[in-house]
């Protein structure tokens, strides 16, 4: 049980230093006008992910194998970057 107990404590190294960073960048890059909307924007998706993420993943498992969970994440992930890029994207 011990290994749990490390992989916890490396998930909440990496939560606890990156958090702030993308917290700060987010701000920081964000345009005056969509900066409270970007914030806010953030905070859901990222908790309505640790949220959800669990109970879907672990269906698309059951149906599916570990290849189909890596290839969702990935998409999802790129999806995440694109939907903060458009964000973070300067009036034109």
């Amino acid at each position: 049980v011990w290994w749990l107990g490390a992989a916890f404590a490396v998930y909440a190294l990496g939560d606890a230093v990156a958090s702030p960073v993308v917290k700060d960048g987010v701000s920081d890059t964000a345009v005056d006008a969509r900066r409270a909307g970007t914030v806010g924007a953030l905070n859901v998706l990222k908790n309505g992910g640790q949220a959800v993420a669990p109970a879907a993943f672990g269906a698309v498992l059951a149906l599916s194998t570990y290849g189909t969970v890596f290839a969702l994440a990935g998409v999802l992930a790129v999806g995440y970057g694109g939907l903060a890029l458009v964000a973070l994207a300067p009036d034109v």
